[in-house]
């Protein structure tokens, strides 16, 4: 980078820059600078859950899905939050529209923390893109045995309900939803 400056009125001159300046700009424009980083981190610690997280990271960013996932189940080697990892393993099957398997990463991360929203949203997203509405009803049925406040779970079983026309269990299942709330 360059710093423009008047020398005189009659013409442009520059400045170069100091040698930091110059290495953060080389480093700003260079795409591949966090993964010689992350590369750096591993030969360091090579057990750290983190780095692969991140590197799954920048693989979803450059729509290399395949990659990240691959880079997330690395992580699932190491980690002891299973339940993110599961979540991050689904969004990148979502992005590939592979919906069956990011249904079965969402279950399972719902198995490690049966509180995830998220989790729970997106499962319901791909049982019903799936054209499985009944089998999202059976679900969220195990689901709130264990989580029976779950305000979420009753109000996508009303909706489901409502979609199959069955309106007197989605009456049930909005009440009880309405219920959770008091």
């Amino acid at each position: 980078m360059k710093i423009w400056a008047i020398t005189d009125r009659s013409h442009w001159g520059f400045i170069e820059p100091r040698q930091e300046e110059q290495d953060h700009d080389r480093t700003a424009h260079d795409d591949h600078a966090p993964e010689k980083l992350l590369n750096e981190l591993y030969a360091i610690e090579p057990t750290n859950e983190e780095i692969f997280i991140q590197k799954a990271n920048i693989y979803s960013k450059r729509e290399q899905h395949e990659e990240a996932v691959a880079f997330l189940k690395e992580a699932l080697k190491f980690t002891e939050d299973f339940a993110d990892v599961y979540n991050l393993i689904g969004m990148e099957y979502l992005f590939m529209d592979n919906l069956e398997l990011a249904k079965e990463n969402f279950i399972k991360c719902l198995e490690e923390d049966f509180e995830d929203q998220s989790a729970l949203y997106n499962v319901v997203y791909c049982f019903e893109f799936l054209d499985q509405n009944q089998e999202a009803i059976d679900y969220l049925k195990t689901y709130v045995d264990r989580n029976p406040y779950s305000e979420i779970a009753w109000h996508q079983s009303g909706r489901l309900y409502y979609g199959l026309k069955e309106y007197e269990s989605a009456k049930n299942s909005l009440n009880m939803e309405l219920q959770r709330r008091c």
